[in-house]
């Protein structure tokens, strides 16, 4: 019984210091990841602003329902989160915004293809924002605010080469 009292208030300690962390760290973050690809700008911005495709490729997704200048992303667990389509400039930039209230995150993210000599480079950078502070402290040091952007680009690395 003393084991099981001592584990309890183990736990207690490290789900305390988790809030507290994570009260002190910063709401909103901006991350970038960056991919070269040896296709043309082109070719690469015809796949991302496909947005109906993306279930084809991307390995969290389920299904995109397609809204006028909103999309709604329904991840393999059910989850659906709306986006808001920002900016459109075919072939270089995008801005997609969450919009779906009461998640415990929001934020937009940034794409931007810029030819190279080999092909082209796309960069996403995420000004992301986490509002519950225990779910601040795992995205900083358990999953790591790069890790939705790392997987994306695997997923469109597959889908290009």
């Amino acid at each position: 019984m003393k084991t099981v009292i001592r584990i309890l208030i183990v736990l207690g300690f490290l789900i305390l210091a988790m809030i507290i962390t994570g009260t002190l760290l910063p709401e909103k973050h901006e991350v970038s990841v960056s991919r070269d690809f040896q296709s043309r700008r082109d070719d690469v911005w015809a796949v991302l602003a496909d947005f109906s495709r993306w279930p084809e490729w991307r390995s969290d997704l389920k299904e995109i329902k397609l809204g006028t200048n909103s999309f709604t992303e329904v991840s393999q667990s059910g989850e659906a989160v709306e986006y808001r389509i920002e900016e459109f400039t075919t072939p270089e930039r995008m801005v997609t915004r969450i919009i779906t209230p009461d998640l415990p995150y929001g934020g937009a993210w940034t794409y931007e293809l810029v030819a190279t000599d080999s092909g082209c480079r796309l960069t996403i950078t995420e000004h992301g924002e986490v509002y519950n502070p225990v779910f601040r402290f795992l995205s900083k040091f358990a999953f790591g605010h790069t890790a939705t952007l790392e997987q994306y680009l695997a997923d469109l690395g597959k889908r290009i080469n």
